[in-house]
């Protein structure tokens, strides 16, 4: 009897070890299975996400062409045509989607890092309203309400994240609130033992959202819309939230289906709550200028340059898009085309070319690339690149000037921005080269330029100074002793001055001769000789006509300031 007790017994204990590892393995499986799906998930969401930032990137530059065109056609027509507002709207709006996607790729890799700077944050959020949804809201006849503090409210905050933020948040509420409801926007400064924190409130009387959404709200993909008939991709309240976070603050949302829903945003707006390396550098006040608003474009002004005074290189592998800028830039400038870097190359060896606009993205030889070849090569780094790309991080911007470049600008770019940054370029080499001819000091220096043009300028300088009583001294001479042809020669002293080596060779003869007048080394005429002139009537001429007065006139001038 009691062996079979321990039979049973054995039998028992064999059993349950069984099931125990049996139900372990199980468990195991299952636990793999669910990590199987969830990295899965996390592959598809990732491929998504790759997809729709590679599908973005490839829309920008149709994009461009169509902000261009718009653009172009509303400057012709002087604004006859009311359409063109309705274009300029709705293209801000795709710009807006396509950067959401490119913002959110970045912050989920890590590239997309916070550069706070204080400033107004209630004008800031003003022109937000004002640029993007108080014209919505007449539009659709919703009540739209601002609450804000009745002092100035200085913070530091990134303005570019700060903009992302609350225009998905009131996006969302103005899409899900029908006619005749209501959203409403507060703006609070809340003091706590950490310091100033700032609560933004956005409100609306839309339909809500069910309790058993709330959870999922700030999940990437979803959408509490079952019907899909509001348009919704599902990543805008994400990214909203991650930016929240890299600025140490909080988001929350409170609802009730069919009475509305509020979000609340909370992030710290003093100084010492940011680390060093959040800090952002100093800005220009381009860079500083309210994202992604047309009028801030609109307002740039451009002069008309002489065409015949700059010759521009477009280099773009998008046919339309260089037909397009080849056709808007023609009408003020000489332009030519290239469709790649190395086709680029082959033209400026065979043309003047003052600037180079091009993609950065191109086959053959890429725009970094062929800014690098124009930077390095004596005979063209006095060419000014500006490089247009899809590509807009702190990143891209640093790797384009370390290869060289003078300028950058983001697609879709406005029409005129770009002939503002062109102009830009354009006024500030002529009046580096204004003041340099005019000048009586030989300073180099003063016209800013690469390493590599500088010493150039001062090799030239110093043979024309070795030579500088040689009366028939020539541009051959000159251009043997650079080791250039004369032709090359030509076009770089004419670029980097605004001279032709003759008149290059003429201005210098005259700073001397300032100097010289100025220390009486000399009457007028032995001067004259010295500084290879063999008439001494033709220097006063030359003299007057460099410096706005006769040799004599200066002598006392200089009395005077002595």
């Amino acid at each position: 009897m009691a062996s079979l007790i321990y039979v049973v017994l054995l039998l028992l204990l064999l059993f349950a070890l069984y099931r125990f590892f049996a139900n372990r393995v199980r468990l195991n499986q299952q636990l793999n299975i669910a990590q199987i799906e969830k990295a899965k998930s996390e592959e598809l969401s990732q491929t998504k996400l790759r997809y729709f930032t590679n599908f973005s990137h490839e829309l920008l530059t149709p994009l461009t062409v169509i902000s261009c065109l718009v653009e172009d056609v509303d400057q012709v027509s002087g604004g006859e045509y009311w359409q063109h507002e309705v274009m300029k709207v709705n293209l801000s709006r795709l710009k807006r989607l396509l950067q959401q996607i490119l913002d959110f790729r970045k912050v989920e890799s890590g590239s997309m890092k916070l550069r706070v700077a204080e400033s107004n944050m209630i004008e800031f959020v003003e022109r937000i309203c004002a640029f993007n949804f108080i014209p919505l809201a007449k539009e659709r006849n919703i009540s739209f309400e601002m609450q804000f503090p009745d002092y100035s409210v200085q913070g530091w905050y990134d303005p570019e994240k700060l903009d992302i933020m609350l225009f998905n948040l009131l996006s969302n509420a103005f899409k899900f609130t029908s006619e005749e409801g209501s959203v409403r926007l507060g703006l609070s400064i809340l003091k706590k033992s950490k310091g100033r924190i700032v609560q933004l409130i956005v409100s609306d009387t839309g339909r809500g959202i069910d309790p058993a959404d709330l959870e999922q709200i700030f999940t990437r993909f979803y959408s509490n819309d079952p019907s899909l008939t509001i348009e919704n991709h599902g990543i805008g309240l994400t990214l909203t939230k991650e930016l929240v976070e890299m600025h140490h603050g909080s988001i929350r949302v409170e609802s009730e289906p069919g009475k509305g829903t509020t979000f609340i945003l909370e992030f710290p707006v003093d100084k010492f709550a940011y680390a060093p390396e959040e800090m952002a550098a100093e800005k220009s006040n381009e860079e500083m200028a309210l994202p992604d608003t047309d009028c801030a474009a609109n307002k740039s002004e451009t002069t008309a340059v002489p065409k015949e005074d700059i010759h521009i290189l477009i280099v773009e592998d998008n046919a339309q898009l260089c037909n397009t800028i080849n056709s808007i830039l023609g009408r003020n400038y000489h332009t030519y085309t290239a469709s790649d870097g190395k086709e680029a190359v082959a033209v400026i060896n065979s043309r003047h070319i003052d600037l180079v606009v091009s993609d950065i993205i191109m086959p053959e030889m890429d725009g970094l690339e062929l800014c690098r070849t124009i930077k390095n090569n004596l005979d063209t780094s006095h060419i000014e690149v500006l490089l247009l790309t899809a590509k807009n991080s702190i990143n891209d911007r640093i790797e384009s000037y370390n290869a060289g470049a003078d300028g950058y600008l983001s697609k879709p770019f406005e029409l005129k921005v770009l002939q503002a940054k062109i102009n830009s370029l354009v006024r500030n080499r002529k009046r580096k080269t204004e003041y340099f001819k005019h000048n009586a000091d030989i300073n180099i220096s003063s016209l800013e330029y690469t390493s590599l043009d500088e010493k150039f300028l001062e090799n030239a300088v110093a043979i024309i100074e070795e030579h500088i009583a040689v009366t028939d001294f020539n541009l051959d001479l000159l251009s043997s002793r650079l080791n250039m042809s004369k032709s090359s020669l030509y076009r770089k002293i004419k670029s980097l001055t605004g001279l032709s080596p003759v008149e290059f060779t003429k201005n210098i003869r005259l700073k001397h001769a300032c100097q010289m007048l100025a220390s009486q080394a000399g009457n007028i005429s032995d001067i004259a000789y010295a500084v290879g002139f063999a008439d001494p009537k033709y220097f006063t001429s030359c003299f007057k006509a460099e410096f706005g007065l006769t040799p004599t006139e200066y002598i006392k001038k200089s009395r005077k300031e002595a």
